[in-house]
């Protein structure tokens, strides 16, 4: 499953609307504050999700008229106190959440202002009777939100239920039926009370193309969010697409940084191919840099391998794309990967791919090399340097297919010991000729039935070891 979100603009609500979402937004904002309030005795360190804001605690925005909206300000407090406490077990110095400042907070702030830097004022007071966009956490036609289309003029409208029973409003009937893209269903939409609002959207062919596919089935809405921004008003509806299954990749393409951009190496049939790509400018030269290398791979039917640079860098010398852009690239293309069918993207230490030799492998600290040459002292391959990071990374799948996990193998008082470093593992037996062949056999039924969750790197040597082995097997024993 994948996720794109959406944002779509509201036509001209009239001014009547306008204050309906305004008052909702005002009393969303009222509602969350009081619920991290009462929520502060109850957030602990080492605390659970549900623990941090229990239903318990949710009376508490009865008092503002909050009812349809109890479920998406519980997820909220819950994932802003979540993130609260990351911070505090990471060591940072972090405050208790604050959203929203009324008049007595601003008052003991004034009576206490030798306690506050100027930051931290002028923090409360822009945080003061704030607005809070409204979340609906549901697609549901009798509550949160849904959308519908009308069958006259073709139009798309959203169905938001801001109210509750108290302030519901009168509203007249409707000459046009609509009919929800979900379910098919008809609103018949008759005089009398109503705790919705039904606003037209201001859709534009971007927008019109996925709530079509909405209407087809392909994608599904999950939540929503009603913005203000300005004077304008924006619904963010979040889809759920389902994933076409992955086809059987024939090639691999490295995608490593560059002087220029990003280096790709196409790798199979018994030969390379290297493409330049640039960064389009602009804030919008990431996305479109993703969707090139996506249709080239999508075209090429191509198993894309990125470098990891989260934990160590590829020592790419005059790259012209930082590293934290690197990384968010590696994001969308793993997003769009999958959207379009391909296998998702590999992620492979970028350890020695500006050193390692793509023909034979061998890795040199400091390579030899005439100017902008690298020069293998084993085998006398030569290459461009600007090319051999995206080399390394295209054979880094084959390399590691290849690859036999070293075994660490000691004899003492008649018992042999073994130890795989890469598995994290030590075991020890009877000394016998059977020894190995007892010590493979525990490896593959750990792994198999694992006492503990196996780590990301286990469950790839697993995923290794369901292949077949190279000569001498998967295990080199020392």
């Amino acid at each position: 499953m994948s996720y794109r979100t959406i944002t779509i603009k509201l036509l001209r609500p009239t001014g009547a609307k306008k204050r309906l979402m305004d008052d909702a937004m005002d009393r969303y904002a009222q509602a969350f504050e009081a619920l991290l309030r009462a929520c502060r005795p109850l957030c602990r360190p080492g605390a659970a999700a549900k623990d941090l804001c229990p239903r318990s605690v949710l009376p508490v925005v009865d008092a503002f008229g909050c009812q349809p909206f109890k479920d998406a300000l519980q997820q909220e407090v819950q994932g802003v106190l979540r993130s609260y406490l990351a911070r505090i077990q990471k060591g940072y110095r972090a405050h208790y959440p604050l959203t929203r400042t009324d008049e007595e907070d601003l008052r003991r702030i004034f009576s206490n202002s030798g306690n506050f830097s100027c930051s931290e004022i002028y923090t409360n007071l822009q945080k003061y009777d704030t607005l809070r966009p409204v979340s609906f956490c549901r697609y549901a036609a009798g509550r949160d939100f849904s959308l519908l289309k009308s069958e006259n003029s073709k139009r798309y409208y959203c169905k938001l239920y801001l109210l509750n029973r108290q302030n519901a409003i009168e509203a007249p009937a409707s000459d046009d039926y609509l009919q929800d893209i979900v379910t098919g269903q008809m609103l018949r939409d008759r005089h009398g009370r109503r705790r919705y609002l039904l606003l037209p959207l201001d859709a534009g062919k971007w927008q019109k193309q996925h709530l079509q596919e909405v209407e087809r089935g392909v994608a599904l809405p999950k939540n929503a969010v009603l913005r203000r921004r300005g004077k304008e008003y924006d619904l963010c509806v979040r889809l759920e697409y389902r994933d076409p299954a992955p086809c059987a990749p024939v090639c691999t393409l490295g995608v490593a940084r560059s002087g220029s951009g990003v280096c790709l190496c196409i790798h199979g049939g018994g030969q390379d191919r290297f493409q330049q790509m640039e960064r389009p400018p602009g804030p919008q030269g990431l996305p479109v840099l993703a969707n090139r290398i996506c249709t080239l791979a999508d075209r090429l039917s191509a198993q894309i391998v990125a470098a990891d640079l989260s934990r160590w860098t590829d020592g790419a010398a005059g790259a012209s794309m930082p590293a934290h852009e690197y990384q968010k690239l590696m994001a969308l293309l793993g997003q769009r990967a999958v959207r379009a069918g391909l296998p998702p993207v590999v992620a492979v230490s970028p350890q020695g791919i500006g050193q390692r030799c793509p023909a034979c492998g061998v890795l040199r600290r400091l390579p030899a090399g005439v100017g902008g040459l690298f020069l293998c002292v084993s085998c006398g391959h030569v290459q461009p340097k600007q090319q051999l990071g995206a080399a390394n990374l295209a054979r880094a799948l084959e390399r590691y297919g290849r690859t036999q996990l070293r075994v660490r193998e000691s004899h003492g008082a008649g018992k042999v010991c073994f130890d795989c470093p890469a598995l994290a593992l030590h075991l020890e037996t009877e000394e016998g000729p059977q020894a190995r062949q007892w010590f493979v056999q525990q490896v593959m039924q750990r792994l198999e039935q694992p006492e503990t969750p196996l780590t990301s790197r286990q469950k790839s040597i697993l995923h290794k070891l369901a292949q077949p082995p190279p000569a001498g097997g998967w295990f080199r024993f020392e």
